[in-house]
């Protein structure tokens, strides 16, 4: 199938800190369609889907009654961060009039089903990618229903900016690319649609379209190799997500992985990731290299840089014991520190994920 590309694009300049290289987390401020509101600081969460916003930020003043502007569906949902285990629970309510400011002007969002949470925590985020740890329960309120995914309940802002498609032809197609690098004086980059000359040098990995997936799609695999050290290398294909909402690494090492059909994968503890060596790599459907980096986990006490590994950037902060993919496999939280050696673009106009060495 033809690749389709698009002929506009939108700039995002995101807030972001880098030191030596090594980003951390990004954050955008949205607007909102009240003046007693205007703009509130989001967390940009490549990790999640949907906007978490709290409950009180879209009620009129002195009233209990929503702003002309949410739109109330009936149904309430409880996600799960994982591994914080932090649970928002709240209403699905449909907001409208949101907007991004970027480069040269606003970015209007289209009405996107976002969760108006209760505040028993203080969470702003925005989340814009894959949700292993965003899984919903939702129905009619007080009417619970079985667990779905998050995909499924709320919108992702990144893919629903107005005027995007994903109609062949379309000008603006629903896609965004995000850089850490330095332009200038300032950090990082996020350009919203796609075009040839845009995603020029980008190697691509394909997602699978999958409702039941917690972001509509099932994560790439790539190949992990975990040597622990005065041990064996333990080598697996592994699901992959670049989380730019954590500066940690998560693994899960399974086998086998993938597990076969109707079948089941058994956790490979790795007791101690300290001194670890972690490989991590991909080809395209040409056989060229997505992804080719390595570290090892020397200090997790990481006393420069916040890294694992000086010698290279894009080392996490630190490696945790992860659980399995979304499919039963073994898994690959890299955090945000990818970004330090890699471009990355959700292309969802053509279900694929595209990196590219800086």
């Amino acid at each position: 199938m033809a690749i389709q590309y698009g002929t506009t694009t939108l700039t995002l300049q995101p807030e972001l800190q880098v030191q030596d290289g090594v980003p951390t987390l990004f954050y955008a401020n949205v607007n909102f369609p009240a003046p007693g509101i205007g703009a509130k600081l989001f967390n940009i969460d490549t990790g999640s889907v949907g906007f978490v916003i709290p409950k009180s930020l879209l009620l009129q003043p002195g009233t209990t009654s929503y702003y002309p502007w949410v739109e109330p569906t009936g149904q309430t949902m409880t996600l799960i961060y994982k591994p914080s285990n932090v649970s928002p629970t709240g209403e699905i309510v449909t907001v409208s009039g949101l907007s991004l400011q970027g480069v040269d002007g606003p970015i209007p969002i289209g009405p996107v089903k976002v969760l108006a949470h209760d505040e028993t925590t203080h969470t702003f985020m925005m989340g814009v990618g894959f949700g292993l740890e965003a899984i919903s329960h939702y129905g009619p309120v007080d009417q619970p229903q079985p667990w779905t995914s998050a995909a499924g309940a709320l919108d992702n802002p990144f893919l629903n900016i107005e005027g995007m498609s994903r109609e062949p032809g379309a000008p603006f197609q629903a896609a965004y690319a995000m850089s850490a690098a330095t332009f200038g004086t300032v950090n990082g980059k996020v350009v919203f649609g796609q075009t040839e000359a845009l995603l020029e040098g980008f190697r691509f990995l394909p997602i699978t379209p999958d409702p039941a997936s917690p972001a509509g799609f099932q994560l790439p695999w790539v190949d992990l190799t975990v040597t622990p050290a005065g041990g064996a290398p333990l080598q697996t294909q592994a699901q992959i997500l670049m989380d730019a909402g954590i500066e940690n690494m998560f693994l899960g090492v399974f086998q086998p992985s993938p597990p076969p059909p109707g079948g089941s994968a058994t956790q490979v503890p790795v007791a101690d990731w300290t001194n670890a060596e972690v490989r991590i790599q991909a080809v395209d459907a040409a056989g060229l290299p997505v992804i080719d980096y390595a570290f090892v986990n020397r200090d997790p006490q990481k006393v420069q840089f916040h890294l694992t590994d000086t010698n290279q950037p894009a080392s996490p902060n630190e490696v945790l014991n992860g659980g399995p993919s979304p499919q039963g496999g073994s898994f690959i939280n890299t955090g945000v520190h990818l970004l330090a050696l890699y471009d990355y673009v959700l292309d969802a106009a053509n279900n694929r994920l595209g990196f590219r060495v800086r």
